[in-house]
């Protein structure tokens, strides 16, 4: 006899293939903070504030700073940071990129002073 909650049976043997979300014998139990997927076997991003990802698919409402993506597990390309990596860095002395969260440069060109 099936007993899945939250996922199909096999009539054969009776387990059970959980939906996305939740993990178990039964699929009775929903992924804890953190993990999201099939089983529960994937890592949530960098969810700002750090606030649980979807337990389903993984995304998250907002990222954190530095981070971007619907699941914020993609780090800001080179030459972009913050919220969303939207803001463009300054130039860096000798073609070095900012820091990709606060767009602090580790050196200025010539003739610059200051953090960015």
């Amino acid at each position: 006899m099936c007993k899945c909650i939250h996922g199909r049976c096999n009539q054969a043997d009776g387990s059970c293939t959980c939906r996305p979300g939740f993990r178990g014998r039964f699929c009775r139990e929903p992924c804890p903070a953190g993990l999201y997927g099939q089983n529960c076997r994937n890592r949530c991003g960098h969810c700002k504030g750090q606030q649980p990802c979807k337990v389903a698919e993984g995304r998250c409402v907002a990222c954190e700073r530095g981070w971007n993506g619907t699941r914020c597990d993609q780090m800001c390309a080179p030459g972009f940071f913050g919220g969303n990596c939207e803001d463009v860095c300054s130039p860096c002395k000798d073609g070095h990129f900012c820091n990709r969260i606060d767009g602090n440069c580790p050196h200025c060109n010539p003739g610059w002073m200051g953090d960015r």
